[in-house]
């Protein structure tokens, strides 16, 4: 499945990035910072996430009705939690989301379809013991501009009702560890206000994600990351 998401995500930017070059209605590149301000659980704790701005990559191109957009956060600074308690998490993640999406009705309605990928470790102390997992499944999106000039202001809703991976545990002075399949869900909710002056588009909103996962194996939950993200975002329009 996650190389399935992969290689259909780059297939699709490979061939609207060709069409893009000849014949572009409009493209961007842009640079968004969005801090999490919620909460993530296992199924011992749940701890408040420390507001760190995640700066996620953008890029958009348009050839007339139909829009890729991808959007990426390719590094991530060690996220803490659990400062004066046990265990004590450091976690670095990393995400590609991609998507096609057609536009009817003069910009007013939108539906799209691509995928998602999450990379993510975890490092418990003390203890020494890490847990890496990588998800991807397929992402379903629908949005509605809102005002009359329906570029100004989006309601957009992705649903990425399977996201499916495994979870696998390294701990020291143990030689392996069995794999854990995981199987989870997402459902994101995004209000985007944009403004553009000439070259330049600046973007502002909020987007409200609620990612849950559970074991296959027994059906306990191992993991969830809940909250909003509100979010700025600088654009260059490159094919205006």
């Amino acid at each position: 499945m996650i190389r399935i998401v992969v290689i259909g995500v780059a297939c699709v930017v490979g061939t609207i990035a060709c069409g893009a070059a000849a014949a572009a209605d409009d493209a961007s590149l842009g640079l968004s910072l969005a801090p999490l301000i919620g909460t993530h659980s296992e199924p011992t704790f749940r701890e408040t996430v420390p507001a760190i701005p995640i700066p996620i990559v953008q890029a958009r191109a348009r050839v007339s009705g139909a829009e890729l957009f991808v959007e990426s956060f390719p590094a991530s600074p060690a996220i803490v939690e659990g400062v004066g308690r046990q265990p004590r998490l450091s976690t670095n993640l990393t995400f590609l989301d991609g998507v096609v999406r057609g536009y009817a009705l003069g910009d007013r309605l939108s539906a799209g379809i691509g995928g998602l990928v999450y990379n993510q470790a975890t490092s418990y102390e003390p203890g020494g013991q890490v847990d890496a997992s990588r998800v991807a499944g397929a992402r379903y999106e629908l949005g509605a501009g809102l005002l009359p000039n329906p570029s100004v202001l989006r309601l957009q809703v992705d649903l990425m009702p399977s996201l499916r991976g495994t979870i696998r545990t390294t701990l020291p002075f143990i030689a392996h560890v069995p794999d854990r399949p995981e199987t989870g869900s997402q459902v994101e909710v995004q209000a985007i206000v944009r403004h553009v002056h000439g070259a330049f588009e600046f973007s502002y909103g909020a987007r409200y994600v609620d990612y849950v996962a559970k074991f296959d194996r027994g059906g306990g939950l191992a993991d969830r990351n809940c909250g909003v993200l509100p979010f700025i975002t600088l654009a260059v329009h490159v094919g205006a």
